[in-house]
Order: structure tokens, then C-alpha cells, then sequence
């Protein structure tokens, strides 16, 4: 578990890439951050927000989902 939250934890400097690489390595750190973006990612959340906002959050969410295999 501890791995888990280690692969999880973006470090300074590090890229996105790299960041996606870690996680793609523990299947637990996957299901959590699969389970992150899916909340973050929620309709009724991303609504609240202004224009300019939930569009750069749901291209970040895209391109975390594609890095990481995930289903859109």
C-alpha cells in the first residue's frame, strides 16, 4: 500500500509522462487514480465551473485517461 501512495505522489520537476509511467506500474495506484480522475471528471462538478476552467480540466483528463489505458 505504501508503494501505492508513493507512485501516486508527483514530484517536483517531474513530468506528466513520468508521473503516468510510476502509476502505470502498481495496479493499485491505477485504480485509485483511474477512481480520482473519474470523480474529478464528474459532469455535475465540471458544470460549476467557468468555460475557460472545465475546458482545461477535461483535455487533462483526456490525455490522464489515454496515458493510462484507461477507457474514456
Amino acid at each position: 500500500m505504501v508503494s501505492a501512495v508513493d507512485a501516486l505522489t508527483h514530484r517536483e520537476g517531474e513530468t506528466r509522462a513520468d508521473y503516468y509511467q510510476r502509476i502505470l506500474l502498481s495496479p493499485l495506484a491505477l485504480r485509485v487514480k483511474a477512481a480520482d480522475i473519474d470523480d474529478n471528471a464528474d459532469p455535475e462538478r465540471l458544470a460549476r465551473l467557468d468555460p475557460a476552467t472545465r475546458d482545461r480540466l477535461v483535455l487533462k483528463y483526456q490525455t490522464a485517461r489515454k496515458a493510462l489505458g484507461l477507457a474514456a
